[in-house]
């Protein structure tokens, strides 16, 4: 089946209707509406996302997977033991209805070896109060994974195959158990209560680091373990940090963004990145000196009264072509 990009209108609703079914975004492009949207029952709903139901039964939904072998799906339901007969999906966000029972379970993905994007909402009917467990070490062949309750959701570090893994709310102290095999190159972190990223020289691959709201976090000196591989990093409201030395050694950087409340003592670690083409300067700077800009390409920051360079006179020259270092766009989370 072929998907032509959504329209304006289609993209403001967040979904389109095709012959009755109804097909959303689930990875990027976002512009693309390929994954198609199951409700096993006309009853079925969730709190989000906030899908229609379509006019189709689900045994239609079944057969249209299977004869046009539909790769990305986003499923409401009360059980899925079903889609072991839907061999091409790929690309899953599983999502309990609100009807489903206390200790909804997704054990049938563990014998699901081509699904290789997974998403599990382990928290769901009202105020989240029902959960269900799954192992992610137990699913074969895992490459992309969204976890948003480590508490039910676990094992991640055992899935060895895994390359991108954003994950919200970790209550680790460190990324020790988060990173497990080497192949990991793409990993998020947003909210939870890390104090420093140790452990993270077992990701002796990754490319790209994002770390948000990370309000606990105070050291940042394991950067410097992947030194040679990062390519791409974002510090967004870690306020906490107040040693950047490590960014001086990130010497392969070619995009990065620095957000919140933090202050950085000067730039000089930009002395240091040769291949930086673009910085996104949010965070105040204590000498106000942001002359080393003028060697990046792109660069825009947050006009500060004591800086001696406003937004307007930094360079805007953004490389039309951009190098994916392997990463392919959907896994990108």
């Amino acid at each position: 089946m072929f998907f032509a990009k959504a329209t304006y209108a289609e993209l403001r609703q967040g979904y389109t209707k095709r012959n009755g079914f109804i097909f959303t975004a689930l990875t990027d492009p976002a512009n693309v509406h390929d994954a198609i949207v199951v409700h096993v029952l006309q009853s079925a709903g969730c709190i989000t996302p906030q899908l229609p139901h379509s006019s189709r039964s689900f045994a239609e939904h079944l057969a249209l997977i299977q004869s046009e072998g539909l790769e990305k799906a986003i499923v409401i339901s009360d059980e899925i033991g079903w889609l072991s007969q839907c061999p091409s999906l790929q690309f899953l966000w599983v999502i309990p209805s609100d009807s489903a029972a206390d200790g909804f379970d997704f054990s049938p993905l563990y014998y699901m070896p081509c699904v290789k994007w997974l998403r599990c909402q382990t928290a769901y009917g009202i105020a989240g109060k029902l959960h269900g467990e799954i192992d992610y070490g137990k699913v074969p062949g895992l490459r992309c994974l969204y976890v948003s309750h480590t508490k039910y959701e676990y094992g991640f570090a055992n899935a060895l195959d895994l390359q991108s893994l954003n994950l919200c709310a970790y209550q680790g102290n460190d990324l020790a158990d988060v990173i497990g095999g080497e192949s990991l190159d793409w990993l998020s972190l947003t909210q939870g209560k890390i104090h420093s990223l140790n452990g993270l020289h077992k990701a002796k691959s990754l490319k790209s680091l994002s770390l948000c709201y990370q309000r606990n976090l105070t050291d940042i000196s394991a950067l410097v373990n992947v030194k040679s591989t990062l390519f791409q990093l974002c510090l967004d409201h870690c306020s906490h940090i107040t040693d950047f030395s490590a960014l001086s050694a990130l010497s392969a950087l070619e995009y990065l963004e620095l957000q919140g409340n933090s202050i950085l003592p000067n730039l000089s670690f930009l002395c240091n990145m040769p291949n930086l083409k673009v910085f996104n300067l949010g965070m105040d700077v204590s000498d106000g000196d942001l002359s080393l800009c003028m060697n990046v390409p792109y660069v825009t920051c947050k006009n500060r009264r004591h800086f001696n360079l406003r937004d307007a006179e930094l360079p805007k020259q953004l490389c039309s072509v951009q190098d994916d270092h392997g990463v392919e766009l959907w896994r990108r989370c």
